[in-house]
């Protein structure tokens, strides 16, 4: 002690502007690309969800299951804010059939909703209601991974 005053040093380890530098890395890194990879990785569950219940008459809706990013006109046209992440998860896919491909989204849709002459078999709101407590943790696990590869690449 000096005179009526007291010297208290205090240390952070490691500093706390380098903490700060981290956390504006990971912001400036996160973007489009980090929501949609955990995006990516929420869905999985919800695919093999669908493909489990996809109908079976020749198989091709359950090769079709997959996840597709919107185009910023399709995100335009569904009401997603421009510079938002989203993903397209369903029978989405172009699946060859006797040497020719044919996209299974329409046949998905008679499925789920059923048609003039044709009973609906739905297999994708079931599966996302079965696969929707899965997904949350795995949104987050994909998010943590992405944070985690891009911090790597920043300090190897």
């Amino acid at each position: 002690m000096q005179g009526d005053r007291m010297k208290l040093e205090c240390k952070i380890d490691p500093p706390i502007t380098d903490m700060v530098k981290e956390l504006e890395a990971m912001k400036a890194g996160l973007g489009e690309a980090g929501i949609r990879a955990a995006l990516v990785s929420g869905a999985k569950p919800l695919k093999a969800a669908m493909k489990a219940r996809a109908p079976e008459d020749l198989g091709s809706l359950k090769k079709a299951v997959g996840h597709n990013s919107l185009s910023k006109r399709a995100k335009n046209r569904l009401g997603v804010p421009a510079g938002s992440a989203a993903i397209l998860v369903g029978s989405n896919r172009k699946i060859a059939i006797n040497g020719k491909k044919y996209w299974q989204g329409m046949k998905a849709h008679w499925m789920e909703q059923g048609a003039e002459h044709m009973v609906a078999r739905p297999f994708m709101e079931p599966a996302l209601a079965a696969a929707s407590s899965a997904m949350e943790p795995l949104f987050y696990q994909g998010l943590a991974n992405y944070l985690d590869k891009q911090r790597a690449k920043r300090n190897p």
